[in-house]
């Protein structure tokens, strides 16, 4: 998408001729000179009279001659300075006329270049090459520092460019060297986000920087570690906008509307200390991590309806001036509204407060309610002021609770996650699991029901956030669980299953032997405990299989190997051909096939692998799941057989296959420099092939997704010295064949 600078963004020209016209309009004719002509004239036949007179009466000429000649250098002095008069205002006159041309001359002349000037920066930003957009994002910005009434407009384009779709996706297709667009993309915007924020920030040390009175509108934009910290500005609109990264809006004072309808916040955000004048609306806003509104303040309606808190909220001392609404927002952890004011009515309707509610200290000037708001943790209330009436029909704290209804809870909260991956599902499974804990009779089949439930979502919970204390709560719920169950118990083998499970992954952390050597034990007898037609085989030997392969890398026992490949083998066997599970279960056969082939040298193994890696790509192709894993999985088997056939077809295929990994990466994945430096290397060894001259274009492509693999990996990566020693290794072959090297 191009801006036209003919369409709705090409530059106000009337605005400013008519800022400048008052004091450029010419003036009218200078009609001064016509008069003193006239007067002139006049004093002269006026006194010409007397002359005449005097010379008629004088009888003597030579008396007639002198008197004239004395009358005449009387009269030349004032018929003098009238003609000199009436020169100089003929000259001021023509003076004035020609300045205020060459000034209308060069007010055109600089309408125009401003005209210039702004065609060409919306030509820039509609770019394809990234530096020229950037280029035309600094030269809006100065256009709009010099021409204080284009500020508006060019603000507004800013953010049109901030809501139209990641070019990254749009240039991907048609980029031929190595997909390093979106990060390069992501420069632009953040610049774009600068400009935007530095002018509406007062300086201390130069006032002209701030444009006051701005309004912004990114409805719908992806913005990235957006900062308006400290900002004024008049109204802003995020509906439906993306915020990725750290968000803060600390200090922000908005003389309008907030909007921030439907917004996903997927960092932390802060808006501490801001001030909305207006209304302000948070409705259907999605808080993914910890979110910071103390000490705000908002003169108008205030709307949170349907609001999700993922993590802690937290509002203490803010100021609620106008009606609040909270109907159906779900607080997920501690939310804390302590010494807040509400101003105006205030409802809760609706809401669910998963952990603590405390709001001690509040004071509550217009009507509250709190109707069908669910508390399931602690409420406190405490030295609360209520200067109205108070409508609640919230869920008390003390309410008789059947435990195995609290139990089936659970488990329907833990199926819901299952189907949306929403972690304030999980959390509120775990709460309603650890009541069920607390209140079912211990050592009863319920009782030992939510232990084990217990466990599977704290484990749950450590996959999503890594807490280890999670992983070792699960492992002691689902041991005490498995201990009070009957050993003909039906759930015995899917217990055992999620324990083996969650000492594999213990393991995995702590590389505590005994760990694994335990969880290959239960996940043994929970195979062997599951019958061959039940649908939970295929997983159970699946699950076996991957811990005996993590067993041969300690041990090295190709043993070990070769039972995981079996189990490996029959779990695919029993795969429904449209299960989800299946690329992921023939992806892990290959990747043991590649370790037997490592280990044995067999060729076929290795065959069979790459086999399984096509399918299990082919099965994500078609919508199944979306893994790049996969596909980076095909490359690296494919480079292991060019390197032991040669085939330089498997070579060409796995950086095909390596490019349309890299191509996908978002600028945050976790594996973006492993995938990236895999790419460098398949070309690396491309350029071995060509030979140097026939592979320059191999040897700068590589250089630049090593130099983008270090520049975006974690500091304590150990594999930087790797992808430095290589970068090393091809810049010293590119200044051997005498090409620039841009460093």
């Amino acid at each position: 998408m191009r801006f036209n600078a003919t369409g709705p963004y090409s530059l106000p020209r009337e605005g400013i001729a008519a800022q400048m016209s008052e004091s450029t309009r010419p003036s009218a004719p200078l009609n001064s000179s016509r008069h003193v002509l006239w007067i002139t004239l006049g004093t002269m036949t006026a006194l010409s009279i007397p002359f005449a007179i005097v010379v008629a009466l004088s009888g003597n000429p030579l008396e007639r001659i002198r008197l004239g000649a004395e009358i005449i250098l009387a009269l030349s002095v004032p018929v003098g300075a009238g003609i000199g008069i009436y020169g100089l205002l003929i000259f001021a006159r023509r003076q004035r006329t020609l300045e205020t041309e060459v000034k209308l001359a060069r007010i055109d002349a600089d309408e125009r270049h401003v005209t210039q000037q702004y065609t060409t920066a919306i030509e820039q930003i509609s770019n394809d090459r990234p530096a020229i957009r950037l280029a035309g994002m600094y030269a809006l910005e100065r256009l709009a520092q010099n021409h204080p009434p284009m500020r508006q407009t060019i603000v507004d384009i800013i953010c049109a460019y901030l809501r139209m779709p990641d070019r990254a996706d749009d240039l991907r297709e048609s980029s031929p060297g190595p997909d390093i667009t979106r990060h390069n993309e992501l420069a632009v915007r953040l610049a774009a986000q600068q400009i935007v924020a530095t002018h509406l920030r007062v300086h201390s040390d130069s006032s002209e920087a701030f444009w006051p009175d701005i309004s912004l509108d990114l409805s719908g934009a992806s913005l990235y570690e957006f900062d308006l910290s400290a900002c004024n500005l008049g109204s802003a609109v995020f509906t439906d906008a993306s915020f990725i990264g750290r968000t803060s809006f600390e200090g922000a004072q908005l003389s309008g509307r907030l909007f921030l309808k439907n917004v996903n916040f997927a960092g932390e955000v802060t808006f501490e200390s801001v001030n909305v004048a207006a209304a302000a609306s948070f409705t259907g806003a999605n808080f993914a991590l910890p979110a910071t509104i103390r000490s705000a303040n908002f003169e108008g309606s205030c709307s949170f309806d349907g609001a999700n808190f993922a993590r802690n909220a937290e509002f203490a001392e803010t100021a609620f001036n106008g009606p609040t609404l909270f109907h159906d927002a779900n607080f997920a952890w501690d939310a804390s509204f302590t010494t807040c004011t509400f101003g105006d009515s205030t409802q809760f309707n609706g809401s669910v407060f998963n952990r603590d509610a405390d709001f001690s200290g509040a004071r509550f000037i217009g009507d509250v309610s709190f109707d069908g708001c669910i508390f399931k943790a602690k409420l406190s209330l405490t030295s609360s002021i209520f200067a109205e009436n108070i409508y609640e029909s919230a869920s008390p704290e003390n309410e008789e609770v059947i435990p195995e209804r609290l139990v089936e809870a659970g488990q329907s909260l833990m199926r819901t996650y299952s189907n949306t991956g929403l972690q304030p599902d999980l959390d509120q499974a775990i709460l309603v699991l650890l009541q069920a804990v607390d209140t079912t009779v211990p050592e009863s089949p319920e009782h030992a029901s939510a232990l084990a439930d217990l466990g599977t979502a704290l484990h749950a919970r450590y996959e999503y956030s890594g807490n280890s204390n999670d992983l070792e709560l699960a492992i002691e719920a689902l041991q005490l669980g498995i201990g009070l169950a009957a050993s003909d118990s039906p759930e015995r083998a899917n217990r055992l299953s999620n324990l083996g499970i969650a000492l594999r992954a213990r393991f995995e952390l702590l590389a505590d032997f005994n760990d694994l050597s335990r969880a290959i034990e239960v996940l043994k007898q929970a195979a062997e405990l599951t019958p061959s037609d039940s649908p939970e085989r295929a997983n159970r030997l699946s699950n076996l299989g991957i811990a005996l392969r993590a067993l041969f890398e300690n041990s090295g026992n190709a043993q070990d190997l070769r039972r995981a490949v079996d189990h490996l083998r029959e779990s695919i066997s029993l795969t429904d051909p449209d299960s989800y599970a299946l690329p992921q279960r023939l992806s892990n056969l290959a990747l043991i096939l590649m370790r037997l082939y490592e280990s044995s040298g067999d060729e076929v193994v290795l065959d069979e692998a790459v086999e399984l890696l096509r399918q299990s790509v082919a099965l994500t192709s078609r919508g199944m799941t979306s893994n790049p894993a996969f596909v980076s999985n095909l490359a690296i088997a494919l480079h292991a057989r060019y390197t032991s056939h040669g085939n330089l077809a498997d070579l060409d295929e796995a950086i095909v296959a390596m490019r349309s990994v890299v191509s996908g990466l978002d600028p945050g994945d976790r594996l973006r420099s492993a995938y990236l430096s895999n790419l460098a290397g398949l070309l690396q060894d491309r350029a071995n092939v060509l030979g140097d001259q026939l592979a320059m274009d191999e040897i700068a492509e590589a250089i630049t997704l090593y130099r983008v693999a270090i520049s975006s990996a974690d500091p304590n990566d150990r594999s930087i010295a790797s992808y430095r020693e290589s970068l090393a290794s091809l810049l010293e072959r590119q200044r051997n064949l005498g090409i620039g090297i841009d460093q």
